[in-house]
């Protein structure tokens, strides 16, 4: 009986740890979008996603549960980490995260594990692995990796899935217009970057438009 109350507490230490770690091979090189090329940082992405879920969520702390982004952001970089996803699933289970808390009206009639951003940030990455990849973790494989029971995952999973009417396809303007709105600031900036630099160039244009005429 001793040893099971300190591997629960284990659990518990494992799940939630936030140790600081190497975030730079964390996501896959890819081509960015021209939309989002301003948006490089891994770890200027994790801390606006922990502002944006913790925005949603706030509502719902109670003495057991908190939502501020900082511990998420810990909480965000930890399992991401242990779980080596990239850029992509990690702005697809976002996705998720958005859609299912805009369809909850009702907060108390809530689960529990509902209230909390980290586990259903959790859950929504299960899903968000397992759609984009075909060699996916098992259950087995994500209890060790967030330190919870394999069907308490389960049933979040299950419960999350039917929150999404089972529909688990995203368009990529979807995910690109994620990304662009979580860094509303740096778009703006570059958007007036882009005008500077565009002004002359029609200018010039006009002016040689005028002179051939």
């Amino acid at each position: 009986m001793q040893q099971t109350k300190e591997t629960d507490s284990l659990d518990h230490c494992l799940a939630y740890q936030t140790p600081p770690y190497d975030t730079k091979k964390q996501y896959e090189a890819t081509s960015p979008s021209p939309r989002t090329s301003c948006i490089r940082s891994p770890e200027l992405l994790i801390d606006q996603i922990a502002i944006l879920l913790s925005s949603l969520t706030m509502n719902r702390c109670t003495t057991k549960i908190r939502n501020d982004s900082e511990v998420l952001g810990g909480f965000l970089r930890e399992i991401l980490k242990r779980s080596k996803c990239n850029k992509k699933v990690t702005l697809l289970s976002t996705l998720y995260f958005q859609k299912i808390n805009n369809s909850q009206k009702d907060i108390d009639d809530l689960p529990e594990f509902a209230k909390c951003s980290k586990r259903a940030f959790l859950s929504c990455l299960i899903l968000a692995h397992k759609f984009l990849n075909d060699n996916t973790f098992s259950l087995k494989t994500w209890s060790l990796i967030s330190g919870l029971k394999q069907k308490d995952l389960s049933c979040m999973e299950r419960w999350y899935l039917q929150k999404l009417d089972y529909k688990l396809f995203a368009a990529e303007s979807e995910l690109e217009d994620l990304e662009v709105r979580l860094f509303p600031k740096r778009r703006r900036s570059l958007d007036e970057s882009l005008a500077e630099e565009l002004v002359p160039h029609h200018r010039k244009i006009f002016k040689l438009a005028v002179i051939n005429s």
